[in-house]
């Protein structure tokens, strides 16, 4: 998925294309700096790599609930970086120079296959506007 597939001449023997269904899930709270659950933040994982990081498909998001949880299904096994912000442009994440001034904050997650991971608890990263 990172270069594509090009087939340049007939193929001589079958291709076998494999949709993986071993995605695993995050569940979590954000918290604010009081150490309160906070209520609509915008939480974002990016693929850990930043040679991934072209791949849209490896990114989700959320916004959290009234108690300030958050629930990112169908991840493909991996390593994350996850983050919550008290508000962030959309998709804003998948910019490389919005990204790189947060970098250091991102909490470093890893996804095995079919895992559930639960109740991660991210702090809150003030406005970026």
């Amino acid at each position: 998925l990172q270069s594509g597939l090009h087939v340049s001449k007939p193929v001589e023997s079958s291709v076998q294309i494999v949709i993986g269904n071993d995605g695993g899930t995050i569940t979590g709270t954000v918290l604010d700096q009081a150490m309160r659950p906070f209520t609509n933040a915008v939480v974002a994982l990016l693929p850990e790599s930043p040679d991934l990081r072209r791949r849209s498909d490896l990114y989700r998001s959320a916004t959290t609930d009234p108690s300030g949880s958050f629930v990112l299904k169908a991840i493909p096994p991996g390593s994350y970086k996850l983050f919550a912000w008290e508000w962030a442009p959309p998709d804003s994440w998948q910019n490389a120079d919005f990204i790189r001034v947060y970098e250091g904050q991102g909490k470093p997650i890893q996804v095995a296959p079919f895992e559930k991971t639960e109740r991660i608890q991210l702090n809150l990263i003030s406005k970026a506007r």
